[in-house]
């Protein structure tokens, strides 16, 4: 998705061209998925994801933060098809996506970007650790979209969510699991452009 500065629009635009980027077409998705679930996610998150953006106070639902985890993870998966990386999400990890929710080896993150270096951007990391000598790949997902930085860590080896690490854990809020509390946006703690790195570098 690249990098636009700023200097290119407003918050509205930035809006807009989420709207075209992040819901590209992307060939290795069915038609089906993209105009049935996918558009319907889409569709779910679209009222409260814009005051997000925008960085207006809004207040998440348990609901609405499952609809938002799943729909921060479908865009992650979605995107893999971009990369060249032979370490993808699996079919049984997609499916369970598609049918169920976010996979239990998933956890999604949110926090308030205020840097000045990003505005529409996405990155992709892969971390590798030996488990019981197999190796397992942890994949990292770094949305930043106008004012929300979006984070999504998946294992799908793993049946339970990922651990963070201590600074992750004060900037960012989980979303998984849900549970029954409500968040409120936007969250305390901002992340400037160095602590963007921090948390995109040092997950673990």
């Amino acid at each position: 998705m690249g990098e636009w500065n700023k200097d290119n629009g407003s918050d509205e635009a930035v809006v807009d061209r989420l709207r075209n980027e992040v819901d590209q077409t992307i060939d290795c998705i069915c038609g089906p998925c993209s105009n049935g679930w996918m558009r319907r996610l889409d569709d779910n998150v679209s009222t409260f994801l814009t005051p997000m953006m925008v960085g207006s106070r809004t207040r998440l639902s348990p609901t609405q933060q499952r609809l938002l985890a799943r729909w921060s993870a479908k865009n992650a998966a979605v995107i893999e098809c971009c990369y060249d990386a032979p370490t993808r999400t699996p079919p049984s990890a997609f499916e369970y996506l598609r049918r169920i929710g976010v996979h239990p080896g998933t956890q999604v993150l949110v926090g308030r970007y205020e840097g000045d270096a990003q505005v529409l951007s996405h990155e992709r990391d892969l971390f590798c650790r030996t488990i019981d000598d197999d190796e397992h790949y942890l994949s990292q997902s770094s949305f930043v979209i106008g004012k929300l930085l979006i984070q999504v860590l998946a294992d799908p080896q793993q049946h339970s969510t990922p651990e963070l690490g201590e600074d992750v854990a004060r900037l960012l809020l989980a979303l998984v699991p849900s549970l029954d509390r409500k968040i409120d946006w936007p969250p305390p703690l901002s992340i400037d452009d160095p602590l963007y790195d921090l948390v995109r570098l040092g997950p673990m």
